[in-house]
């Protein structure tokens, strides 16, 4: 990486430079951020997953003191006014954006990335939580069954991550209808109304009538 200037993307790809991408994670350019996360999904490789979920917390960290410094120089009348409103409303467009480059890479990663992920489910952070969350759906790899059903209850995404990844989830959710607290068999019930397997209904219709 260059000592002056912003990083750039393109030779650390061509290089492989996993470091010097995951240092890029942190730069204060947004758009170097995405590109980051970007090329760190064509490489694919698992070492900068942790790297990547807290780009997550780093970037919403970012935009927040953005935001605060930008209106802290406002007159207080001016505030609340079109062009403070429009100026919050495009950081977080790209806040989402880095987010959403963010879970293109870890998708990329596959299920090399699970240990990690199903780690980032007990973070103290609840937006790396419901992306580790959201990515584990989308890998549906079955290692991240228990680990997400132990998080039912504190990852607000756990359920829909465990509803995508369907049949192999239904016979622990049942044994959560059946054994667990009545928050955690609500949870797991909706879970297994929303996984479309004939198996899982009626697995779930027995579990009610025991």
């Amino acid at each position: 990486m260059p000592l002056f200037g912003p990083p750039d993307i393109k030779k650390l790809l061509e290089k492989r430079d996993i470091a010097g991408l995951m240092k890029a994670l942190e730069n204060k350019d947004f758009g170097i951020r995405k590109a980051a996360a970007l090329a760190l999904g064509e490489i694919g490789d698992a070492r900068a997953a942790n790297s990547l979920l807290q780009a997550i917390r780093q970037t919403d960290e970012a935009a927040y003191d953005r935001l605060k410094a930008y209106l802290e120089k406002l007159p207080p009348t001016k505030r609340t006014g079109w062009t403070a409103r429009t100026t919050a409303k495009n950081l977080l467009e790209e806040v989402d954006e880095v987010k959403g480059c963010v879970t293109f890479a870890l998708v990329r990663m596959g299920k090399t990335a699970t240990d990690v992920l199903i780690d980032a489910l007990k973070n103290t952070n609840e937006k790396i939580r419901n992306e580790a969350a959201d990515v584990l759906g989308q890998i549906r790899d079955e290692r991240a069954v228990g680990p997400l059903i132990q998080a039912i209850m504190e990852c607000d995404h756990a359920g829909r991550a465990l509803a995508k990844i369907g049949a192999p989830a239904v016979n622990q959710l049942i044994d959560v209808v059946k054994h667990g607290s009545r928050l955690a068999s609500d949870e797991a019930t909706r879970v297994l109304e929303n996984i479309r397997d004939p198996n899982a209904v009626e697995s779930l219709i027995e579990a009610l009538d025991d």
